[in-house]
């Protein structure tokens, strides 16, 4: 996104609506009536990711000590904050 290759709209497109229009389910969209799941994310933190920084079960990364920029910072589903910088809630 730095380099200008792809809006930020396009993203969301291509990474919320787009696959849930997919696999045929009403998510993607911020509307009234739907159900409050979304991510926040900065694109202007950067950062060296750590092996303590994965939240999963598997501690293999190829980006285990690469810089990278942008992060998602929360994590809403149902309305509720399910993740918060690097903590699942």
């Amino acid at each position: 996104m730095d380099k200008g290759y792809i809006s930020y709209l396009d993203m969301v497109k291509l990474m919320s609506y787009n696959p849930a229009k997919l696999i045929n389910i009403d998510k993607g969209t911020i509307e009234e009536g739907k159900d409050a799941d979304f991510t926040i994310f900065n694109p202007n933190i950067e950062y060296t990711y750590t092996e303590d920084m994965i939240v999963s079960k598997s501690k293999n990364s190829p980006f285990i000590g690469k810089k990278l920029k942008g992060k998602v910072v929360y994590t809403i589903v149902g309305g509720n904050i399910v993740y918060k910088d690097n903590t699942i809630i």
